[in-house]
C-alpha cells in the first residue's frame, strides 16, 4: 500500500495522540489488485515498525480498502476465487506484526473485483472457496505461519500452521500451504495423512510424498506434528 507507513509515522510524530487508542486503524490494499495478496503484508510490517519506533504498540485493524477500488475491473473468476482465500490467509499471517481484525470490503457488492456474494445473488466461486476454508479452520487455532527458505520452503511459497481436533476430537496437526505465484513442489512431511484441495477432492498422503503447491491453497492434515 502506497504512503502507509508514512502518513501513520506522520500521525504518530504530529499529534502523539496513539496513547489514547484502543486500535490503530489501516488501511490495507494491494498497489494494484490484480497484485498477489501477500504483498500488503508490506505494509503491515511497515506500520508495525513506525509504531513501535514511536514507542506505542497498539493493536491493528485492518478496515477497508482505498477509494477507488470500485473504478477497477473485475478479476477473472478463478483468480478472484484464489485471492479471496488468500486475502483472508494473509490477514492470520499478519497476526505475527500485531494485526488483530482484518474486514473485507463491501461485502454484498458486485461492482468490485472480487465479489464474494451480490445482494440478492448466489455466492460467487470466491465466496465458496471462503466457506470452504472457513470450514477447514473450524475450532482451529493458528500456532505459526513462515515463508520461503526462512521456513525450508521455496520462495514462493507461504504457510500457516494450526492446532485442532480430528474426527474423533483428539488434537490434530494441519497447514495451509500454497504459492503466491506459480507453481512448487513440497514434501508432505512427517505424520502426514491427507491433502485436501477446495473443491472438494482430497488425496491420501505418505510423510515421503509430494505435494504440488499452485496459487490455489491446499490444507493438509498431521498426524503428528509435521517437520520444517
Amino acid at each position: 500500500m502506497d504512503g502507509a507507513g508514512a502518513q501513520v509515522s506522520d500521525g504518530v510524530r504530529r499529534a502523539g495522540r496513539s496513547q489514547y487508542c484502543d486500535a490503530a486503524g489501516v488501511k490495507l490494499y494491494q498497489r494494484r489488485v490484480t497484485d498477489p495478496p501477500e504483498t500488503i503484508l508490506d505494509a503491515v510490517r511497515e506500520v508495525e515498525q513506525t509504531f513501535h519506533k514511536a514507542g506505542y504498540h497498539l493493536p491493528l485493524w485492518n478496515t477497508g480498502t482505498t477509494q477507488t477500488l470500485p473504478l477497477n475491473d473485475p478479476l477473472e473468476p478463478e483468480q478472484a476465487a484464489d485471492h479471496a482465500v488468500r486475502f483472508y490467509l494473509a490477514g492470520l499471517y499478519a497476526r505475527n506484526w500485531g494485526l488483530e481484525r482484518m474486514y473485507f470490503y463491501a461485502w454484498g457488492n458486485g461492482k468490485i473485483p472480487i465479489v464474494l456474494q451480490a445482494e440478492g445473488q448466489p455466492p460467487t466461486k470466491a465466496g465458496l472457496l471462503v466457506a470452504v476454508l472457513q470450514q477447514w479452520l473450524a475450532h482451529a487455532r493458528v500456532t505459526s505461519c513462515g515463508h520461503g527458505p526462512e521456513v525450508s520452503l521455496p520462495k514462493n511459497v507461504w504457510e500457516c500452521r494450526f492446532t485442532a481436533p480430528d474426527a474423533r476430537g483428539a488434537p490434530g496437526t494441519t497447514r495451509i500451504v500454497w504459492a503466491d505465484s506459480g507453481t512448487a513442489t513440497v514434501r508432505a512431511g512427517t505424520g502426514s495423512s491427507i491433502v485436501r484441495h477446495l473443491d472438494g477432492t482430497a488425496l491420501a498422503l505418505d510423510a515421503e510424498d509430494s505435494v504440488q503447491i499452485t496459487e490455489r491453497p491446499v490444507f493438509i492434515e498431521h498426524t503428528d506434528a509435521p517437520s520444517a
